[in-house]
């Protein structure tokens, strides 16, 4: 008995319509009038007493919601309902409040809403895969999951920044996060999980450079990083994974070279197998095609040099850049939306004849150039530009002004505008989001930026959950005003640059209309802020003293990992499934359809240098 209703009644909850009850024909079992014990049911498993241990319906083909009363199976261990995508509703928390639940596999099924909070403290394994969760995960997720092997929310919608705490799961074997919609950096802590084999983010949009902590990470085999827009260099660390088999790196923002540790590697080596001809392949176009090359596929050899009039300062890149100024005008123009721009006739005009080499570009609205007729300013504001900023701005080489302020851009700072020699950029008063490359932020002169040796995010846009009359800081002045201050309007939370905060004092205090002065808003400020600063010191130091505490207790205990699992699943029922370098290369990607470990600011600006020499600036007049 579980609670008030038998293991049978609990199991036949599962049968809600007439998909599953034509499901259930021929079944052993799955019958109300049935006088099998569920135990000798198909796709059911028992312990000890028969109690119910393991329901595994895996490509069962039928439609139904996952029945809440599956939370009173107290000693259920494993559910495993993956390829069903007539699986719909949400996971209950019931469920996932299973002290005993081992594996958890809803992969390839409809389930929706948002990544579940556990209670099992010995979770082998969750599979999420390609079903319609979103949402964050929560920054404890993994506290307390010392067993677990596996975790895989690819394909998925999740967004926001990883959780450093997925560091702390220190058996972790698998850990698959991507194709989906996370920002910010990959988090230092992932090189604590010393079994980790596999660990796969791409097809997200994460910045930042690689951790070299994830070097710690002795067992790792397979790193797949593709299609994210971090940057800086591929650190020299990464040499001493001595077990590693596949690293990928293409559609991101790298530069330098592929260090020798790297190289010597001879990584993707299982890429290549079945080419006839790779006679100019070697460890290091194994890994990424070199800055003023283009890849043919992938990021990896064979690679192709750019041609004139394009470039690339990228590492693995799939293609080159048209660095031609008009191109770049038209590519702006119609990704953001140029039709309907105001007070921009010529542009309009231009645009119908298909741009035509009679029509010169320094006459369009907004744009100015120098006697050579090389574009140095760009002032579009508040002509109701919308769409994102194209990355191919940053490739204009004699840009040194950028105004797209006051009109309705979205989307993300391109970390490409680190290339052009802008001195001025005011791109304040749009729906910008995410976060300010961390390249942009080093780069100097720049809105006064590295004014007395100091660099900031701030002098290019002010944060969410911020403003400023101007949209950023001016690194010169000290003063209060001209610091980016804190906003509590909900709606412009999330957005960058924003130059005043509509609702800044209504998450504290309620003022009268005879209250609005500017003394009373002042004193507000002066008590609001250090309150609401103080609060969240507080709260996050108790949060840290409890997550630190269960780190160093965690560290404390020894393990090796030596069962050797390969498979995604470690209930692979003795069936291990095909490798992901199948028969084929799209396999083997998994896709559908500075030698230093420590980072020098100046030695990154002078290597922002020297990409430019296969398009020297010296001989631009």
């Amino acid at each position: 008995m579980a609670g008030s209703l038998t293991q049978e009644e609990i199991v036949l909850k599962l049968l809600q319509n007439d998909s599953s009850r034509e499901w259930a024909v021929g079944k052993v079992g799955w019958d109300p009038e049935s006088y099998e014990s569920v135990c000798k049911w198909d796709g059911i498993q028992c312990g000890a007493h028969d109690q119910l241990e393991k329901i595994i319906l895996p490509e069962e083909y039928f439609e139904a919601t996952i029945p809440s009363e599956f939370g009173l199976l107290n000693g259920l261990k494993q559910l495993s309902l993956a390829r069903n995508i007539g699986i719909v509703g949400t996971l209950p928390p019931e469920v996932s409040a299973l002290e005993s639940l081992e594996v958890l596999d809803i992969s390839s099924t409809s389930v929706q809403g948002t990544m579940p909070i556990f209670s099992s403290k010995v979770l082998k394994e969750f599979n999420c895969s390609d079903t319609r969760l979103g949402g964050t995960i929560p920054f404890l997720f993994g506290i307390s999951k010392d067993d677990m092997l596996m975790f895989d929310a690819s394909k998925n919608s999740f967004s926001g920044t990883i959780p450093k705490s997925l560091g702390n799961i220190r058996n972790m074997i698998y850990m698959d996060l991507s194709m989906n919609k996370f920002v910010g950096v990959l988090p230092e802590e992932m090189g604590n999980l010393k079994s980790l084999e596999g660990l796969f983010v791409n097809d997200n949009q994460l910045l930042g450079r690689i951790p070299p902590g994830l070097s710690h990470a002795e067992r790792l085999e397979q790193l797949f990083l593709f299609n994210n827009s971090f940057s800086g260099t591929i650190p020299v660390a990464l040499g001493d994974l001595s077990m590693l088999k596949n690293l990928f790196v293409d559609g991101n923002r790298f530069t330098g070279t592929i260090p020798e540790e790297v190289c010597a590697l001879n990584l993707n080596s299982d890429w290549f197998s079945g080419h006839a001809n790779t006679s100019g392949r070697d460890g290091c176009n194994s890994v990424a095609c070199p800055v003023g090359f283009k890849a043919g596929h992938q990021g990896v050899y064979p690679c192709y040099e750019c041609t004139h009039a394009f470039m690339n300062p990228y590492l693995g890149s799939n293609e080159c850049v048209d660095i031609d100024q008009r191109d770049i005008l038209k590519d702006m123009y119609n990704e953001m939306d140029g039709d309907n721009w105001v007070d921009s006739k010529s542009w309009q005009q231009m645009s119908s004849a298909e741009w035509p080499e009679s029509m010169e570009e320094c006459n369009l609205e907004g744009i100015t150039c120098n006697s050579a007729k090389h574009i140095v300013s760009i002032s579009l504001s508040n002509r109701r530009l919308k769409g994102r900023i194209p990355s191919s701005i940053g490739f204009m080489r004699t840009l040194s002004s950028l105004d797209l302020s006051l009109n309705s851009i979205t989307g993300y700072i391109p970390s490409d505008l680190r290339w052009a020699p802008l001195e001025q950029m005011d791109i304040s008063g749009n729906k910008l989001e995410g976060f300010v490359p961390p390249t942009l932020c080093e780069k100097e002169y720049i809105n006064d930026n590295g004014y007395n040796g100091r660099f900031s995010c701030n002098a290019i846009v002010c944060p969410g959950g911020t403003y400023n009359p101007i949209g950023r800081e001016n690194p010169k002045e000290d003063k209060h005003e001209f610091k980016c201050m804190p906003c509590f309007d909900v709606d412009q939370s999330s957005l960058l640059g924003q130059k005043s905060c509509i609702n800044k004092a209504e998450a504290t205090l309620s003022l009268s209309s005879d209250q609005k002065s500017d003394d009373h808003t002042s004193i507000l400020y002066e008590v609001a802020i250090p309150i609401s600063i103080a609060f969240v010191f507080i709260v996050s130091l108790f949060l840290y003293k409890k997550y630190d505490e269960h780190k160093r207790r965690t560290q404390t205990q020894y393990y090796c990992n030596s069962n050797g699992v390969k498979t995604k699943s470690i209930f692979a029922m003795g069936k291990s499934p095909p490798s992901i370098f199948g028969d084929t290369q799209s396999n083997v990607r998994k896709r559908n359809g500075l030698n230093s470990l420590s980072f020098d600011v100046s030695t990154d600006r002078q290597k922002d240098a020297e990409v430019w020499l296969d398009v020297p600036r010296g001989q631009i007049t």
